[in-house]
């Protein structure tokens, strides 16, 4: 019997159980200790669903658990999330690699370390110590006493000082919103999240597992599941279908759906519009999917 040449494939080792604060997988991230590959979707939630988010670790709600995998393999990784940048450390493999999770990492990355530039912005979020609801500001101006930007979070001295505000003033309810303040910050403190890391496993191996990934309600598009099964670090599928909407764009088609564009791409590479010739693309290499992309 021969064998191909070349290095052995990693032999899969167990899912590896853990749990961790959310605010130290946050930093984490941040700071390029968990690393997000390319192949992840972008972040698609609405403001409901981030208040919604924080309001369920406010209250202790379970909001699911973060799949990591940890591997050898050097894949492209973003250098932001949710505005923010990520310090890329020197590659010291193996790495942890984020699988699910980004969207509700974002969340509590945006809100806890926004920089409070842009009044507007998704995580211009504070929380009302008077009716324990989280809103969003449209101003950087300070908010109210009883409202306290949630980036102020990331910081006990600065989250404290605000807080001790409320102490000099004449207010009938002090002692309430002071202990409103502390429940919110050792809740965001402690709160624990359950963290599975996969062991290093090829990506061929780990592409059906995100595939089947949709804990958060934001269902998993055909592009999104494709980019998955045919990702690698010469070839992203959404980079290559963004690149024939720039051109479609200065042709004014610039509204063109991705997943007619995939479907083209498919046909490019001698399949057709189904989903099952969609689904060969996976059988074929960086380079083959790549001249696709240009015959689109």
């Amino acid at each position: 019997m021969t064998t191909k040449s070349g290095p052995t494939a990693p032999v899969p080792k167990d899912p590896q159980p853990a749990v961790d604060r959310i605010d130290s997988l946050a930093r984490r991230i941040l700071i390029g200790d968990i690393l997000l590959p390319k192949f992840q979707r972008e972040f698609v939630w609405e403001r409901g669903q981030v208040l919604d988010l924080l309001d369920s670790v406010a209250r202790n709600f379970p909001i699911g658990s973060v799949l990591l995998w940890q591997s050898r393999q050097e894949l492209r990784s973003e250098n932001n999330i949710a505005g923010l940048e990520i310090s890329l450390p020197k590659p010291d493999y193996p790495v942890n690699y984020l699988l699910d999770g980004q969207q509700r990492l974002s969340v509590i990355c945006g809100a806890l370390h926004w920089a409070g530039a842009d009044s507007f912005s998704l995580w211009n979020i504070a929380y009302d110590l008077r009716t324990k609801a989280f809103l969003h500001l449209q101003t950087t101006d300070d908010p109210p006493v009883h409202q306290i930007r949630m980036n102020k979070l990331s910081d006990p001295s600065t989250f404290y000082k605000q807080v001790s505000i409320i102490e000099t003033l004449a207010l009938d309810d002090k002692e309430e919103l002071k202990a409103n303040a502390d429940h919110l910050f050792n809740r965001f403190k402690d709160y624990m999240i359950a963290v599975v890391t996969l062991g290093d496993m090829s990506i061929d191996d780990v592409a059906p597992i995100f595939e089947r990934i949709n804990s958060t309600g934001t269902p998993l598009t055909i592009v999104d599941l494709m980019r998955a099964a045919t990702w690698s670090s010469d070839f992203d599928l959404i980079d290559s279908i963004d690149e024939i909407r720039d051109v479609l764009s200065d042709k004014n088609f610039g509204g063109v759906d991705r997943k007619v564009i995939l479907r083209n791409l498919s046909a490019a590479a001698g399949g057709g519009f189904s989903a099952d010739s969609i689904d060969d693309l996976r059988k074929h290499d960086a380079d083959a999917l790549k001249k696709a992309s240009k015959k689109t």
